[in-house]
This record gives C-alpha cells, sequence and structure tokens, in this order.
C-alpha cells in the first residue's frame, strides 16, 4: 500500500461505513439502499433485551421487531385473514432505553414476545439523513440500510399474540443423485450458528445466523472475508434448514439479499409463532415442517434427518428442528440451542435415542453456554470434532469454560474460535 492509499484509508468516514454508503475515492463498502420505514409509530414484538448493536461495537441494545399502524389495527379485527406482514427490525442502544425509564417493561418482557397479546407501541422521530445515532430501524429481509431514530415514547398495548405456523408436509427439494459425495462445513460466524452440507453442487443450509464480533457494519465492506457466501454460490438447488427463531440463527438472510434470493426453500419448526417469518417477503419460501427427511440420497450415502422436537417444556430455544447429518458411515449432530440434557425428557422417541448416539462431530448446542457442558453426548473417536459457533457477546460470554473442558475431556477435538471477524469455513465430516 503506497502513502496515498494508506491516507485516504485513515481518512474513511466510519460513521458512513455503519451506514453501507460508499467512500469518496473510495470502493471499500457495498452500497444499501434505504428502505422507508413507517411515519412516526411502530408497534413491536420484543426479541432480546441483551442483543448488541450491528453499528456500534460492544453496545448492548433492545432488538424488536414491529409492523405499521396501519397493519396492526387490521390484525384486530376479528374476521382478519392478515397472515402476512411489512415486518421491521428495530434496535434501541441501552443509553437510549435507560433515558425512556422503561424498567417495567425490562422485567416484565415476556409478557410481549410474539407468543402473547401485548405489544410495544413506540413513537419516534426519524432522520434520513443522519450516518449515527442510538436508535435505528429498517425493513426485514430486503438488504436496506438503517434509518436512524430519536425515540420518543415506548408504552404497552393490547393486541393479539402472532398466529402459529400451520405445519405442511415436507415436500422433499429436488437434489439430483449425484456420485459428488456430501461433506459438512461449519462457518465461524461470531455470536450466531451457519453450516452447509452440500455435495459441491446442491446442499442445505443449517442455520444462518451471525452476531457479534461478525455484525452487519463489517458484513457489508467489500474487503469482508465471506467464505459462506463462496460456497453457496455455487450450489443450486440451495434449501435451508432453521433449527428455532432466534434471529442469530438466521440473520443472514436479513442482511444479504443475494443468499436470501438463491434459497429455494427454508424450512422451520411447525406450529410456533415468529413475526420476522410472517413477513410477506418471505412468505413463499418458509414452510413449516415436523419431523421429516430432507435428503436420502443413497448413491452418495447421504442423509438429512430433521427432528422436531416435543420439549419438555416450551420457549423458543425448545421449539426446534434438530438436524443429523449422514454422509458415507459418518455422523454429525446439529441442535441449534436444544441442549443435550434436554433430549432425554422430549416427547419424541426419536429426539431421545439421539442422545445416545455416537458423533463423528457435533455443533455445540446454544453456542457452548453452560448448560451444553451437562450430558455432552458421546463422540465416536478421538478424531471426533465439537464445533463451538460462539462470538464476544460481553453479556454471554460464550463459551463457558465448563463446556470446552467438558467437551475435550469425553473426547472431542473442541474447535473455537470465537474472535475472528471474518466468515471462516471449517470442515466437520469429509
Amino acid at each position: 500500500m503506497n502513502n496515498g492509499q494508506q491516507k485516504a484509508v485513515e481518512n474513511v468516514d466510519v460513521k458512513r461505513i455503519a451506514r453501507g454508503v460508499p467512500q469518496t475515492g473510495e470502493n471499500l463498502v457495498k452500497e444499501r439502499k434505504q428502505h422507508p420505514i413507517p411515519d412516526g409509530r411502530m408497534y413491536c414484538k420484543l426479541e432480546a433485551v441483551d442483543a448488541e448493536s450491528d453499528y456500534h461495537n460492544n453496545r448492548r441494545c433492545v432488538r424488536l421487531f414491529g409492523i405499521s399502524e396501519a397493519q396492526f389495527v387490521q390484525s384486530l379485527e376479528e374476521n382478519s385473514t392478515n397472515s402476512t406482514f411489512d415486518v421491521f427490525i428495530m434496535d434501541i442502544e441501552w443509553p437510549a432505553w435507560e433515558v425512556l425509564k422503561l424498567n417495567d417493561i425490562y422485567l416484565t418482557r415476556d409478557r410481549f414476545r410474539d407468543s402473547e397479546p401485548e405489544w410495544l407501541e413506540v413513537s419516534y422521530r426519524s432522520d434520513v439523513s443522519a450516518d449515527d445515532g442510538q436508535a435505528y430501524a429498517y425493513p426485514l429481509f430486503l438488504g436496506s440500510a438503517p434509518t436512524f431514530l430519536e425515540i420518543q415514547r415506548v408504552v404497552p398495548i393490547d393486541g393479539r399474540a402472532i398466529p402459529r405456523s400451520h405445519t405442511v408436509p415436507a415436500v422433499r427439494p429436488h437434489h439430483t443423485p449425484s456420485s459428488s459425495h456430501y461433506v459438512l462445513d461449519a462457518f465461524h460466524v461470531g455470536q450466531g450458528m451457519c453450516s452447509v452440507f452440500h455435495n459441491g453442487k446442491s446442499g442445505f443450509v443449517l442455520d444462518a445466523g451471525a452476531g457479534t464480533p461478525v455484525i452487519r457494519k463489517i458484513y457489508n465492506q467489500k474487503s469482508f472475508v465471506n467464505e459462506f457466501m463462496t460456497l453457496v454460490k455455487r450450489l443450486s438447488p440451495l434449501s435451508m434448514v432453521l433449527s428455532h427463531f432466534d434471529v442469530d440463527h438466521w440473520r443472514l438472510l436479513d442482511w444479504d439479499a443475494e443468499f436470501l434470493d438463491r434459497v429455494d426453500k427454508i424450512f422451520v419448526p411447525g406450529n410456533y409463532p415468529s413475526l420476522p417469518f410472517k413477513s410477506s417477503i418471505i412468505k413463499a419460501k418458509v414452510t413449516p415442517i415436523t419431523t421429516a427427511t430432507l435428503l436420502d440420497d443413497t448413491v452418495a450415502s447421504a442423509n438429512l434427518r430433521v427432528v422436531r422436537s416435543s420439549p419438555h417444556f416450551s420457549n423458543k430455544n425448545g421449539e426446534c428442528l434438530v438436524a443429523v447429518c449422514r454422509t458415507r458411515g459418518k455422523i454429525a449432530l446439529l441442535p441449534g440451542d436444544y441442549t443435550y440434557r434436554r433430549f432425554p425428557t422430549d416427547g419424541g422417541s426419536e429426539m431421545r435415542a439421539l442422545s445416545a448416539a455416537k458423533y463423528d462431530a457435533v455443533v455445540v448446542p446454544h453456542h457452548g453456554d453452560a448448560a451444553s457442558a451437562d450430558q455432552v453426548v458421546n463422540p465416536v473417536s478421538d478424531s471426533s470434532i465439537a464445533f463451538f459457533s460462539a462470538g464476544t457477546h460481553s453479556y454471554y460470554n460464550h463459551p463457558k469454560q465448563e463446556s470446552l473442558d467438558n467437551h475435550e475431556d469425553i473426547g472431542y477435538v473442541v474447535i473455537n474460535k470465537k474472535e475472528s471477524t471474518e466468515i471462516k469455513q471449517k470442515r466437520l465430516l469429509a
């Protein structure tokens, strides 16, 4: 790099990078178009109170998913058949949230979940020209630039719970039998999860999430190393299995319009509500399912089985699809955030049986939290891999040392690169 290039890089406007606005004289950032948001007010469901901002490093925020006032009013009509919405994400960073003195909402936050009837009415002033701020919003699944906000008021309001999805018979995607063998690749995506089961020509994305230190701001930079997209650009058809509805398991669908366009079907847990997956933009792709075989390629000796949970107690992590990949006699378990100790108490015999099997690879559940250290499933051999998909989230601090130690002690080769700021590939099954 010559002196002129170095000076140009040093003078990059960091705020404009956050917006995805290209720099003068530089080609550092892919431009995002700024799509409009509702004027002045949204009606929101609460996703998390401990998320981290996409535009400020290591800053905690409250994450909401919202709809317009008109669609909220329509949803209250007794005979309303409006089962899809235009859905927006809104992040309110903690300094702005605390100014509003919303401690009661924080303490009783479960009443604003998708499965509950209460919503939050959020009033704000938007500034489409602002390049920075403590709150922002943008429409989901359009790859939009954010609109920064000044939050004026947040108040609870009665509404209706998000309708549960209707489980449909799983239509097996058309993956032509091939002599090309299947492999399983996992990706370091920070505080998220993302893997691909593929044969180099077609495949299945098993979760497509990301999180700190891989955040939306840096994902948009042209210099960003993204081995996930390098792979999926080669795959057609390409389907996706979502383990459960936490945003850190599907954010790449929102961040990357090209990836979303390439996915033909998104298999999600049936009979559970999720406002983002009621989006009109992805409606045609979303397929709520129960236990199903999505791939059975006898030529390549490959199989993909997803098992719908029947949890002993219901919560967002527990209402899930657990994926089991088999290829040429090897087996991998991808349980999402369904920790091992929940398997033996599950209402389904197939799920219970998974806890007694041995695996050549596991994607450690729930990012290696404390619960993932308990009742660890057994490895096939001392070369079996335990892949920890975690990041630098300051509140969660995953993975926990106890989980790392217990996986290693039972015989797994532990893979943990929580500080990676690039999306890098790791082969789990070859």
